[in-house]
């Protein structure tokens, strides 16, 4: 499973990017829009809360396969959308004192685990993956990432991403 981010400036063109998005057969269950109105849940994700704060809407979109990611990208070029790759500080951590202890000195470590940890939180947001405890999507999540499910930093970011998720339903 490859994430795929892209951030615009509205909720109208973020609809319409969703559009485009099915259009080339993504389904709608793939396609996660993150508005404004969601800023207050990401406490601990820089990139995604500054952009949410600044009025932007995120669109996390799941794919399977390389030709999949590369049609989603095209798609969002054609849309003009800011690559969060090309964001200053990636999906970079915020304050959380635990998940900042959890990094070490080393740059290209800690660039590995901050990889495996956001690659976590945007697992526990995927309708047909996460949604659920880890313990519960375990199975899954092993059959998917086989070699990053039980890596500490991956499961951290489920657990975090997990927990928005039930703070983001508890509100509606």
């Amino acid at each position: 499973m490859r994430t795929v981010v892209g951030i615009l400036d509205s909720v109208e063109q973020a609809r319409a990017l969703g559009n485009r998005l099915r259009a080339i057969g993504i389904s709608e269950g793939c396609i996660n829009l993150l508005t404004p109105d969601d800023e207050k849940e990401f406490a601990g994700v820089t990139t995604t809360r500054n952009s949410l704060r600044h009025g932007r809407t995120v669109v996390i979109t799941f794919v399977n396969d390389e030709a999949s990611v590369e049609g989603v990208r095209e798609v969002l070029r054609a849309a003009s959308a800011e690559s969060i790759d090309a964001t200053p500080g990636n999906w970079g951590l915020g304050s959380r004192d635990s998940d900042q202890n959890f990094y070490s000195n080393d740059l290209e470590e800690a660039e590995r685990r901050q990889k495996r940890y956001c690659r976590g939180f945007e697992t526990a947001l995927h309708p047909a993956i996460g949604r659920r405890p880890y313990a519960e999507a375990v199975k899954s999540l092993s059959a998917m990432f086989p070699t990053e499910y039980a890596d500490e930093s991956f499961r951290l970011g489920y657990r975090s991403g997990y927990i928005h998720y039930r703070e983001l339903i508890s509100d509606r």
